[in-house]
């Protein structure tokens, strides 16, 4: 047994595309006869033609009707699309209320990563030590053995802090330089 998945295009030849094409190749005689029978077979279908009497008073009054801040085209055919004239003139510009923006630096980033291992919490807490240590640029500030010494000062604090709770225990021997190199 075997199972995929395909994309593919087809053209499928429907009524409609067959109407549409036998539409579109008709002659203009046969077109005028096929809607005349059209319009006799369907009695909501109605035929409007336009007067054909004044078409010159037609053109001068959609001239007058239309706006003067529409864009002539035409002219700028002619023109060679030389539009010019600034952006503001042809587009209203929005007002965008300035928003600030969560600014995340390396130690949240290293931060949000250290959420996705599984760590101890004695690796957790050197870990903060660690990226408490970090600079802007990524790298170490300090030497190895100064980061020991500050999770060892401030381990004692906390194990002072909560002598009697259960998460002490963890924190009881003082942290070594290969605890800090992993």
């Amino acid at each position: 047994m075997h199972q995929s998945v395909q994309i593919r295009q087809e053209l499928r030849m429907n009524p409609r595309l067959y109407q549409a094409m036998d539409l579109l190749y008709m002659p203009l005689l046969d077109l005028q006869q096929h809607l005349k029978t059209e319009l006799e077979v369907n009695p909501f279908l109605e035929m409007s033609e336009p007067d054909v009497d004044e078409p010159v008073e037609a053109e001068q009054e959609k001239a007058e009707e239309e706006p003067e801040d529409e864009t002539d085209w035409e002219a700028i055919l002619l023109d060679g699309f030389s539009v010019g004239g600034a952006r503001e003139q042809f587009e209203a510009r929005e007002y965008y209320e300035p928003v600030a923006v969560e600014y995340q630096d390396i130690a949240d980033h290293i931060r949000d990563q250290l959420q996705l291992q599984s760590l101890t919490d004695r690796q957790y807490f050197l870990s903060e030590e660690l990226i408490g240590s970090i600079g802007d640029d990524g790298y170490l500030q300090v030497a190895l053995d100064e980061i020991i010494a500050g999770a060892n000062e401030r381990r004692d604090e906390v194990v002072q802090r909560m002598a009697s709770g259960d998460g002490v225990a963890v924190l009881e021997d003082p942290f070594d330089e290969s605890e800090a190199e992993d």
